[in-house]
């Protein structure tokens, strides 16, 4: 559980940040609450 939400930080941190900043800060709010 905890590896899927640092891969998914890493990929939103690789592609998000650079591609799709707003898309990108969401995916990670939504991770985030994947995680908790």
């Amino acid at each position: 559980m905890l590896l899927i939400c640092v891969r998914f930080s890493i990929v939103v941190a690789s592609h998000g940040f650079s591609l799709f900043f707003f898309f990108g800060y969401l995916y990670v709010i939504l991770s985030f609450f994947i995680c908790v």
